[in-house]
């Protein structure tokens, strides 16, 4: 499967991946003590992106009438629902299956619990919880952004062997090491995983032209809920794709062999969201053609 590179450099060639790769492991090993919880890259970035998506929904919400006193309510209820459906993505599938509750947390169970959450948040404060949602989606890329730049540099999230740049490797302490060293893919005192595709870097890229999309697009989704629908359409195609590329362990607890976890949650949330935007276009009353009266000829 491996073999040493020449020279004696502690860097190992991928057998089969063309032209190999040698170049520094990447990681940001940082760790925050904050009492009963911890801050490493991974929710650091998260974090970042929350306040981020806040700061900017701030004004987009200014703009459909939305009183600043109301946001931090509707933040909190986003940010509560947020992380209970992300670790209820990962959790319910093991339960149901009888393997207990499964660790980590999926980013579809997120969007569907901040949804709601912030649904609630905003029924709650008698305000336009449609126009609230669709502020959100145009801005939610930027968060995306940065928590998946926190993946990066927590070395989560990864993808399959890319033996080219732009290939990467991961140090000791990351998924990406300690798994290809459990499956026995590096050898003893490997100094890095496999040189692997960073589709944690390929997401962030896709969520600021996703960002600058519903930027360009604005004057065209005027319909109430449109921009949250083009959202969860085009961010679902998105996923469907990239998670070809993506190799982390632990995204098969829905019991597919074939699709992941998030291209199930793909289609599903994809089709639901397309059938929705048909429904609207069709209920919306087409204006019919204005007849103008004959131009009235002089004497």
């Amino acid at each position: 499967m491996l073999r040493r590179a020449p020279g004696g450099v502690k860097h190992y060639w991928v057998k089969g991946v063309p032209g190999g790769i040698i170049m520094p492991p990447v990681m940001l090993p940082f760790r925050i003590d904050l009492g009963p919880v911890e801050l490493g890259p991974m929710e650091a970035g998260t974090l970042l992106g929350v306040v981020l998506t806040t700061v900017m929904a701030r004004r987009r919400m200014g703009l459909i009438g939305i009183p600043r006193a109301a946001l931090l309510d509707l933040a909190l209820g986003a940010l509560l629902g947020g992380a209970a459906g992300a670790r209820l993505f990962c959790a319910v599938p093991g339960w149901i299956r009888g393997l207990g509750a499964q660790g980590g947390s999926g980013i579809y169970g997120g969007l569907l619990g901040g949804a709601l959450g912030l649904a609630l948040a905003a029924r709650f404060k008698r305000l336009d919880a449609l126009g609230i949602l669709d502020a959100a989606a145009s801005v939610a890329p930027a968060g995306f952004v940065l928590g998946k730049i926190g993946c990066f540099l927590a070395g989560c999230c990864y993808g399959r062997p890319c033996g080219v740049p732009p290939g990467v490797r991961f140090p000791p302490g990351s998924l990406a090491f300690e798994t290809h060293r459990s499956a026995g893919l590096i050898p003893q005192g490997g100094s890095a995983s496999l040189p692997v595709h960073p589709t944690q870097l390929y997401e962030a890229a896709f969520g600021l032209a996703l960002l600058a999309g519903l930027w360009l697009l604005r004057g065209i989704l005027r319909r109430r809920g449109s921009t949250l629908l083009a959202f969860i359409i085009l961010y679902s195609a998105w996923r469907f794709g990239i998670e070809f590329l993506r190799d982390d362990p632990g995204r098969h607890t829905f019991g597919s062999t074939i699709l992941t976890d998030a291209q199930i949650a793909a289609l599903a949330a994809g089709a639901a969201a397309a059938a929705a935007w048909t429904a609207a276009r069709l209920a919306t009353p087409r204006t019919p053609p204005t007849s103008h009266p004959p131009p009235i000829c002089g004497p």
